[in-house]
């Protein structure tokens, strides 16, 4: 579950960081969340989701609600990898291309750092401390804001993004994710 949330950030961060032209305020966006599971080809998972939703809040932000489950301590070293690939759109999955792997080598020592794009995320799970280890229960997301408001003047976003998150304990598997997602530009009015 944590790696869902990353997953969304880091391609935000990522397509954000590419140099980029600026369009000027009327460029705009729209995001809208496909699919967000537990990988259903990895069922020894020790952290999986359940009902997460992410909806619109306002024009630039996200709210993101359900529960991720722990199955039992997760106390090592957690290294995450998170697989992005980009289509032109869902419909055409023959466009789809490899955009961006992307490897945290170590998520405990990412996870409780203040003034990061996931913070405030963090902050609308009730009972949860994200640090490590990791305690067994299962924890309520609520009113989670995504902020996306620094995507405006970035064309890359634009399509279908398919991604895979993955954390590891040692070679043990311990969360696995997938996230569809489109970012697509609004019709005229």
């Amino acid at each position: 579950m944590l790696g869902a949330l990353l997953i969304v950030l880091v391609t935000i961060e990522i397509c954000c960081s590419l140099e980029q032209p600026s369009l000027g305020e009327a460029f705009r966006f729209e995001f809208r969340l496909d699919n967000m599971q537990s990988c259903p080809d990895e069922p020894q998972a020790t952290i999986f989701l359940e009902n997460v939703s992410m909806d619109p809040f306002n024009r630039t932000t996200l709210v993101t609600n359900g529960q991720f489950r722990v199955k039992e301590l997760v106390q090592g070293s957690i290294k995450g990898i998170i697989d992005l690939t980009k289509c032109d759109s869902k419909q055409q999955y023959d466009s789809c291309q490899h955009f961006i792997t992307v490897v945290f080598d170590d998520l405990c020592a990412e996870l409780p750092k203040k003034n990061e794009s996931w913070t405030p995320f963090f902050a609308h799970i009730i009972n949860f401390q994200p640090d490590c280890p990791l305690k067994p229960g299962t924890y309520e997301i609520k009113d989670a804001p995504v902020d996306l408001s620094f995507l405006a003047d970035n064309p890359i976003i634009f399509g279908y993004w398919r991604a895979r998150q993955t954390a590891m304990e040692g070679e043990k598997l311990i969360s696995c994710t997938t996230i569809s997602f489109n970012v697509i530009k609004p019709r005229p009015k």
